[in-house]
This record gives structure tokens, sequence and C-alpha cells, in this order.
């Protein structure tokens, strides 16, 4: 028989055990995933800043608050964000460059590409969905290995990994892009438009592809095609080469009035396309018929541009315009 102090502990585990099945068990919460962000930020005319950049995040549950600064190239991330927290971010302004641009995005573990508004006026902040994608990492790898190739001038072996990298990773854009640069800078006019079209179908918000694939086109004198990605990319960034590009397609294929407005525009501003657009005033001018204008514009654009092929077509233009008589239409 068993001793009484045995049975008295055996009484009391069972009435413990009793006692703590019939208590509610608490229900174990997982803590929320924390994701990190990268971050590009590209100046008004597309390109990246060479300096750092403040940037303004805060969460609208109030838990996240932080400034957080970019590399010179513009690139930064942003780490501890609470998984599909709606996140502000701000960019204060730099008078002269920017305005401040701010917007929201839903945080999740990928790549956010932020357009900064141009100084004064500007179209509204864009975030691209398609870009919030967090490439693979041999991918990523290879690409960063193509961009050290390529500032060290090894074309053929830039352009290997940038393919290789576009092979591993199916929805990685970034490559491609480069790559359509590449071809671009070679007059590959064919090849980039290939790439460029790759990068639309991965991503069809890109801005950066659908503007390179505007240039393709037009570059080739396909001036119908280029329209529509060139309109499609100038509604998202005010980059002062897609403005002209467009110009000169919708020129070429008879839409001169609208041709007119976006040239007028450029030819008035300080870029370094001003002197271009004055150039192809001059030919919608004599398009139109209209003799003193196109006349005008073509001695405007020598004023700045006295040598090359342009000056010599704008020589021979005038030298026939002259030859009409006054007010001739």
């Amino acid at each position: 028989m068993p001793r009484p102090c045995i049975r008295w502990a055996a009484f009391l585990l069972c009435s413990s055990l009793s006692v703590s099945a019939q208590q509610p068990q608490e229900r174990y919460e997982r803590p929320p995933r924390r994701v990190t962000v990268d971050i590009q930020v590209y100046l008004p005319g597309g390109g990246t800043p060479n300096h750092p950049i403040a940037i303004l995040l805060s969460s609208d549950d109030g838990r996240f608050c932080e400034t957080v600064f970019t590399k010179r190239d513009g690139s930064a991330f942003a780490t501890g964000l609470q998984q599909d927290a709606r996140v502000t971010v701000l960019v204060p302004e730099e008078p002269g460059i920017y305005q401040s641009t701010s917007s929201e995005f839903i945080a999740q573990d990928g790549r956010l590409v932020v357009h900064l508004k141009p100084f004064p006026g500007a179209p509204l902040f864009a975030v691209s969905a398609g870009d919030l994608h967090k490439p693979h990492p041999k991918a990523r790898k290879l690409y960063e290995r193509a961009r050290k190739d390529l500032q060290n001038g090894r074309l053929l072996e830039a352009k290997s990994k940038l393919i290789e990298a576009s092979t591993r990773d199916s929805l990685y854009t970034a490559p491609l892009i480069l790559l359509g640069r590449i071809h671009l800078g070679q007059r590959e006019y064919v090849e980039a438009e290939l790439a460029y079209q790759r990068a639309l179908e991965r991503n069809p918000r890109s801005v950066e592809a659908e503007a390179g694939l505007g240039v393709a086109l037009s570059s080739r004198g396909e001036h119908q095609r280029a329209i529509d990605p060139l309109e499609k990319a100038a509604q998202l960034t005010p980059n002062p080469e897609v403005q002209f590009r467009l110009g000169v397609a919708l020129m070429e294929t008879g839409r001169l009035k609208e041709a007119e407005e976006i040239l007028q525009s450029l030819a008035a501003n300080s870029s370094d396309l001003s002197a271009g657009s004055e150039f192809m005033l001059g030919r919608l001018y004599v398009l139109q018929g209209d003799r003193e204008k196109g006349i005008f514009w073509f001695e405007s654009f020598l004023a700045k541009q006295a040598n090359g092929l342009a000056s010599d077509a704008a020589r021979r233009s005038l030298d026939q315009l002259r030859r009409l008589p006054p007010h001739s239409n």
C-alpha cells in the first residue's frame, strides 16, 4: 500500500492538472514580420543625384518614424518596417532643383522608386508597383558586376552578365533596361528595342523602359510606333529628351500643332536640347509653308550652333527660304 505522503503528492498533482485543464489557454500571436525596402531616388531629368538626399518615412499607425539618407547615387534602404503597413514617404525640396515630393506605399520586401518633382511645377509623384520586387541575390550580384564592367569599358562582359542576370530572375527589369542603354549607345537600335520590350513585359509601368523603347524606335525612323511609348513616359517623367523625341515623332507623322507646342516649350528653356528644338521648329515651319518663322528659327539655331551636320542643313534650308518671296505660303 502506498505511503500517505505519496498518496497526498499524487492527489495534489492530479488536482493541479485538473485545474489547469479548465483554465483558458492564452493564444500565442506571432510578432509582425519586419521587411526591408530598397529605395532609389531619381532627379526630375531622370538621372541620379550626386549627393546624399534625406528621406522621411512614417507609418500610419505611428510605430515607425525615421529619416534615412541616400548614398551619392540616390540609393538607400529602410529596415524595420512592419509588413503591409501603409507608409508615407517625403523628400523635402531642394530649391531650384526639385520640389517636396511625397506619397504612400505599402511596405513589402522589394524596391521603391522615387521620381522627384521638378522645381517649380511638376507631374505628381509616382510609385511603380512593378518596381517593388526584390531580385534574386545571384541576379543582383551579376547586375552589379555588369555595372562595374561598364564603368571600365568592358561592354561585351557587361552585356553577357546582364543577359544572365535577366534569365536568373524573370521579374528583374534593371538588367534589361541597362542592356537597352548599352545597345542605344552603340546604335544597335533593334537590339535596344527588344531589350526594352522584354522589360515592359515584366513591368508594364516602367518609365525607363517606355522611354528607352520610344528612343530606340524614333532612332530607327519608326516615328509612328514611337509615339505611344514616348507619350506614356512623358506623362510620368519630365525628361527633356523624351519630350524632344516625342515632338520630333509628332512632327514626322504630321501632327504639327502638337509638335509645335512641345518644341516651343523646349526651345524656351536652357536645356541642352533647346538648340536642337530650334532646328526642328525651323523644319516644322518649312512643312507649314511659313517662310518668316522658318528663317527665324534656323537663324536662332545657327547663332547657338554654327558647326556640324545640322548646321549645314540649316544653312541650306535658309538659302532656299530666302529665295522665296516674302510672306510666301
